[in-house]
């Protein structure tokens, strides 16, 4: 889910609280993943799909008013669509309707990701029960005052992950089985808004990203996973572990308002914690709701020059990249 301008500046608050300690992360052991670290195989496995992801050069993410077709002859690169693909209610993802769209009009492959949310809850889901707006449970936050039908969820929780993976109605499961290329996991920096009460939703955070990769890759060892955002989590080497590529949104522009330019310091409070993905030969895609083309031109500039691939687009995501 894209952020607004409030929720953007909140999160940066209690985010900008998580300073002080954030980096002994690095140094904790946090999130061990001892299995996924020692598997023989995955290096050649990550140059693979790194080599994959650094051939991306245009790409973009659609979750509303998706028409197949159009994505089907564009000459999108990467494209990250809904897991139903066009928006409709209980309607799953096929693998045939993957297969057309992992082809691009000239032949060459297109990288297919499903967007998921690990840290908010949905009443549009098909997980979603109709009475947990009356009694919800226990780890179902209160509705996201920024962004309607959305609710942060204590994703610690066991009754939490298995709604996200490891029975065949799991949205996880139902995305291997559809056959997309990977997942595009979002929200994961809920787990600022619970630190108050959780202290140890960072090594959670970290633990459950871990386990999300795990469990696709004993299924489809080329599976990516992709995260966005939380970009203070990457200077943790089992989470940069578990992830084949980063996304961030608004690094430039729209921190202070829609359209307008970042400060050096918004700005720079980011750029060594990317940096640590790029350092591990991590693709980081950026995303910037810029409509504006004297904007778009100088961002593009800017994030070309370090290193990072652009997708310029609508707040809402509910058109087709240009």
């Amino acid at each position: 889910m894209p952020l607004d301008m409030q929720e953007g500046m909140k999160r940066r608050t209690a985010l900008q609280m998580f300073v002080r300690w954030t980096f002994g992360l690095a140094f904790a052991g946090l999130g061990s993943r001892t299995a996924f670290n020692a598997e023989a195989g995955q290096a050649p496995r990550r140059e693979k799909l790194r080599t994959m992801l650094n051939s991306v050069k245009h790409w973009g993410c659609q979750y509303q008013n998706v028409h197949l077709p159009e994505i089907e002859d564009s000459d999108l690169d990467m494209v990250v669509l809904d897991m139903t693909l066009d928006g409709t209610p209980g309607r799953l993802a096929t693998p045939a309707e993957l297969a057309r769209l992992k082809r691009k009009p000239n032949g060459n492959r297109r990288i297919v990701l499903a967007y998921l949310s690990v840290g908010e809850a949905a009443d549009y889901r098909p997980y979603w029960r109709q009475d947990w707006r009356m009694r919800p449970p226990d780890w179902l936050g209160p509705e996201n005052p920024n962004w309607q039908h959305a609710f942060p969820v204590r994703f610690w929780a066991a009754q939490w992950e298995a709604i996200l993976l490891g029975r065949p109605d799991a949205m996880l499961d139902r995305i291997l089985a559809a056959d997309f290329d990977g997942v595009f996991l979002d929200r994961i920096d809920v787990f600022a808004e619970w630190l108050g009460e959780r202290p140890t939703a960072p090594q959670d955070m970290v633990a459950l990203v871990g386990r999300i990769a795990d469990y696709a890759h004993a299924r489809n060892q080329d599976f990516i996973i992709m995260g966005q955002n939380a970009e203070q989590l990457l200077i943790n080497e089992a989470y940069r572990a578990a992830l084949d590529g980063v996304s961030k949104e608004s690094l430039l522009f729209g921190l202070r308002g829609e359209g307008v330019e970042n400060t050096p310091e918004q700005i720079a409070w980011s750029m060594p914690l990317l940096n640590a993905a790029v350092a591990a030969a991590l693709p980081v895609f950026a995303i910037e709701y810029l409509s504006d083309p004297n904007q778009i031109a100088a961002a593009r500039q800017r994030l070309f020059q370090l290193g990072f691939i652009p997708f310029f687009g609508h707040r809402l995501l509910d058109r087709l990249p240009t």
